[in-house]
């Protein structure tokens, strides 16, 4: 044999290697079902589309505005308990009427000089207590808020709107650690 028709052999030999080694990875391919996840984030369209295997299930989740729930933890969470108890704190004690809110923790002991209190939402007819976990900075200004304790969620939204206007008096000069504490903000039916 001439060395051409030697290259022609080797050649169609790796070709046909090729086309039976495809056709089994797309045979394999094939077993396996497909599952295709689409995300859009447009008012009045399904958040989620699922293909699978032939069968279609829409998931339309109502979210509008760009909004994207998240999920709350199932069951009471578990927070450390605080190195030294330290009681709550209230600006609104007057009298013998329930406080709106208490403060434990690091900022129990840093006053309160803005308080924005919390709007009672419309269309709900419950009590419920929403608890925050903050940080505040050296300056007396709220960094994070984190909810700890959900009331629900336009409860939530309140508290988080309301707390985070507050400002506590700042720490003296040579102090700059940020400090944590827990507001409890109770919503009381009037």
């Amino acid at each position: 044999m001439n060395r051409k028709l030697k290259s022609f052999i080797i050649t169609l030999f790796i070709y046909i290697v090729i086309v039976v080694i495809s056709i089994a990875i797309k045979i394999h391919l094939a077993s396996i079902p497909e599952r295709v996840i689409t995300i859009s984030l447009m008012e009045g369209k399904s958040l989620q589309k699922e293909k699978n295997m032939g069968n279609k299930a829409d998931v339309n989740l109502g979210i509008g505005e760009g909004d994207i729930p998240l999920p709350y933890p199932k069951g009471k969470p578990v927070l450390p308990s605080p190195k030294k108890p330290v009681p709550p704190v209230s600006s609104t004690n007057r009298g013998n009427a329930k406080k709106p809110y208490s403060i434990t923790g690091e900022l129990a002991k840093r006053r309160l000089i803005k308080f924005v209190k919390p709007v009672y939402p419309k269309g709900n007819q419950e009590q419920t207590t929403v608890s925050l976990k903050i940080v505040v900075n050296k300056d007396g200004y709220i960094t994070r808020i984190n909810v700890i304790k959900t009331g629900g969620d336009a409860f939530d939204k309140n508290a988080v709107n309301a707390v985070r206007e507050w400002k506590f008096q700042s720490l003296p000069p040579n102090e700059t650690k940020n400090e944590e504490g827990i507001v409890n903000i109770y919503f009381i039916l009037k």
